[in-house]
């Protein structure tokens, strides 16, 4: 952590860029596009495009299947978008599987029977039998996709393969909605149209959700995104952020987790077409049926954790669950939450596919997937440091397991640090405007600035939405006047709450840590997550009966235990005040 107290924007900025090993700090934060790698050094892709914009002027059927995550959702909408500008509703087929289902395995390739061409998108299936059954049934299939390629299966036998991966290409970590942006770039040239220059948004959604490295090794990464995040064009994205700002946050915590909750809850059907809608209330519906998906999703994973079956090892947490539904993957993270080691969530139920057990990893820190890879019958699949994993031998999984966790010490992690210590006095508009700027595109391999108050010792706790959300804010005089000092929040942290938690630990002070931003009429937040521990908020969290005014402890019972003689009234348009100050010595 740096210590940045008293200290100016430039030397905060000569800091934070050794310490993060930026070079360029202007082009990191503001790319341009002049970072795409050139089209051609993708293998394929010239061709593939040929194929697909001469199928365009001979008016042939083309067929788009779709991966259902949000990458997958994304990857479908830009290529379902930018064709229809080109062929009419009737000759655009779109297809996808059910559940978390990826490639064509699962898949009635019977349904593609009237379509001339057929584009798969981001679902890369190294099983090649049904590639096989639509090339003999006449079909071009073309793939663009991101996944790892096996060497040893002959693609190219029957199906135009369009990947990052190829081994000659320089961005390894460009995703599968990134690739079918630079697809129809490339058909914009071979048609002098300019359709793909509003699908950077897409794009930029499947990156940041595919969890992909934003570090200034991969500037084509951030320059997509930049470019997307910066002109949004799709009504879906438009409505689900409503009036917040379209950002990398917003994908992470808004955008993806709608998406995906219809594939882990096997419903994707419902929603794997948002991207192409226009219509509002046709936008609107699919939400619906997302947060439908999204309550039963987190059920469930509350209904596993409460289980309490994981099995706590030295440098690595187990559990075998359960479902009907796809969640292996935010079971894990609880677990990496909880635990602070690497997590390996699997299915109880033997793929009948392939004879394995499936799930996925986790892990606080890089490189644990490539550490899984080494052992014999450990495979796996996706990004560092979330992937998919599966034992091809179950009936040696605790053999597996204490191989993989006697060596895995360095994989265990702590607590992230703040990037900066700073004062109250030292939140100025520059420094809050380069926090907001910097964390603009922020994710794996550039995660977002923190910041740590060291002068939090008196302060004053309020709530948005009647206690839902609760915030602090200095009450120290030093800082009555000045303008920028910071609100800090923690959403989804009942008032009551954290006044309870205050009272138990008889807190002399906080440290209040998070992300900088603009908020409310341009005044300065921290947005936390450590304002109180996550398993205490659970714990005490009860539901409100909102006809009543209930808490669990009066202001006067606050007063009374912390010593505190003089409350303070707040009155601010959006926000509910307690009259309680902190006072604290």
């Amino acid at each position: 952590m740096i210590d940045c107290r008293g200290k100016t924007l430039p030397q905060i900025k000569k800091e934070l860029m050794n310490v993060r090993g930026i070079t360029n700090l202007n082009a990191f934060m503001e790319p341009s596009l002049n970072y795409l790698i050139p089209f051609r050094e993708m293998k394929n892709l010239p061709k593939a495009c040929s194929i697909i914009n001469q199928a365009l002027h001979e008016n042939k059927i083309i067929g788009i299947h779709f991966d259902t995550d949000t990458d997958g959702t994304c990857s479908g909408g830009i290529m379902y978008n930018y064709l229809i500008h080109h062929i009419s509703e009737s000759k655009l087929k779109t297809y996808t599987d059910i559940g978390k289902a990826h490639g064509l395995k699962n898949f009635d390739i019977d349904k593609m029977a009237e379509c001339d061409v057929i584009i798969i998108v981001d679902s890369l299936d190294n099983n090649i039998d049904k590639y096989k059954l639509l090339h003999d049934m006449g079909k071009t299939v073309i793939i663009l996709d991101h996944h790892d390629i096996n060497p040893d299966i002959p693609y190219d036998d029957y199906a135009i393969l369009v990947s990052s991966q190829d081994k000659d290409y320089k961005n390894h970590a460009l995703c599968g909605a990134g690739v079918c942006l630079k697809v129809c770039l490339y058909l914009d040239i071979l048609n002098n149209t300019n359709y793909a220059d509003k699908y950077y948004d897409l794009a930029a959604c499947g990156l940041i959700a595919d969890m992909v490295d934003i570090s200034e090794t991969h500037m084509e990464n951030r320059a997509i995104i930049y470019k997307g995040l910066s002109e949004s064009h799709n009504p879906a994205i438009q409505f689900i952020c409503g009036q917040y700002v379209f950002d990398s946050n917003a994908v992470s915590y808004y955008i993806a987790p709608k998406i995906n909750a219809l594939c882990r809850t096997n419903r994707n059907e419902e929603g794997y077409l948002i991207f192409t809608k226009y219509n509002e209330s046709e936008i609107a519906y699919i939400i619906d049926k997302m947060d439908e998906a999204k309550t039963l999703q987190n059920a469930e994973v509350d209904r596993i954790l409460s289980s309490g079956t994981e099995q706590v090892l030295d440098n690595i947490t187990f559990m075998q669950i359960h479902t009907d539904y796809g969640v292996s993957g935010l079971v894990a993270n609880s677990l990496v939450e909880k635990y602070h080691k690497p997590a390996i969530v699997l299915y109880d139920e033997i793929s009948s596919d392939d004879n394995c057990l499936h799930g996925s990893a986790r892990s606080p820190m890089d490189m644990f997937r490539s550490y899984c890879e080494n052992f014999d019958h450990v495979h796996t699949g996706g990004h560092e440091p979330a992937f998919g994993i599966w034992f091809d031998t179950p009936d040696d999984l605790p053999k597996y397991l204490d191989e993989i966790n006697n060596n895995a010490q360095q994989f265990k992690g702590q607590p992230k640090e703040a990037d900066m210590l700073i004062n109250i006095k030292d939140i100025t508009i520059n420094l809050t405007t380069f926090c907001q700027k910097f964390n603009f595109v922020s994710g794996m391999g550039s995660l977002s600035i923190e910041v740590e108050l060291a002068d939090m010792d008196s302060y004053t706790i309020g709530s948005f939405k009647n206690g839902k959300h609760t915030f602090i804010e200095s009450s120290s005089p030093d800082t009555f006047t000045y303008r920028y000092s910071p609100k800090c929040i923690q959403w989804n942290l009942p008032q009551d709450v954290f006044e309870k938690y205050v009272i138990e630990n008889k807190l002399p002070n906080l440290h209040p840590k998070g992300t900088l931003q603009f908020g409310f009429k341009n005044t300065a937040q921290i947005i936390c997550n450590d304002l109180i521990p996550e398993d205490y908020v659970k714990e005490h969290t009860i539901e409100q009966d909102n006809s009543k005014d209930e808490t669990l402890h009066t202001n006067k019972d606050i007063n009374k235990i912390l010593n505190i003689d003089n409350n303070t009234m707040f009155g601010v348009s959006d926000t509910e005040y307690k009259d309680i100050s902190m006072e604290l010595s």
